[in-house]
């Protein structure tokens, strides 16, 4: 009868490890690359870059202005800056496929986002927020309505 005890004990000790260790073992989740992600994401990651190229004209402009940066430099700056901005808007083209409903819709999230505020304390919430990180409100609201 001891070995009936040893045999489960050995068998329970060894679904348990394999439990325990299924996570490590199992084939990971695929996670999507970058060109497979959602729509939404691509022409958002494509506008944000067209407004860091837009944003860096503008303080290449400002150290122009100050005489920050001589002349030879802020023509090849611009010009780079530029190509930037309107390679990411070409892109954005292309991705929206030339559909203005679907950036229409793109442009409605956007601002729908960017006008969620807590109803309690009117401070300005991100998308995935709950609860207010200010004052610890809980968010009932619609993320794309902002109400």
């Amino acid at each position: 009868m001891p070995e009936l005890g040893t045999i489960l004990a050995g068998i329970l000790g060894v679904g348990t490890i394999l439990f325990a260790a299924w996570p490590l073992l199992r084939p990971p989740d695929r996670l999507p690359r970058p060109e497979e992600r959602p729509d939404a994401d691509r022409i958002r990651e494509l506008l944000e870059r067209r407004e860091l190229a837009l944003s860096a004209l503008r303080d290449l402009e400002e150290d122009f202005r100050l005489g920050r940066v001589d002349e030879k430099d802020y023509e090849a700056l611009r010009a780079r800056y530029r190509r930037r901005a309107v390679a990411a808007l070409k892109a954005v083209d292309q991705a929206l496929g030339g559909d203005a409903e679907a950036l229409e819709k793109l442009i409605e999230r956007e601002v729908a986002l960017a006008r969620r505020r807590c109803p309690d304390c009117g401070r300005p919430l991100a998308e995935e927020f709950r609860f207010c990180p200010h004052c610890g409100q809980a968010l009932n609201v619609s993320p794309l309505t902002g109400r």
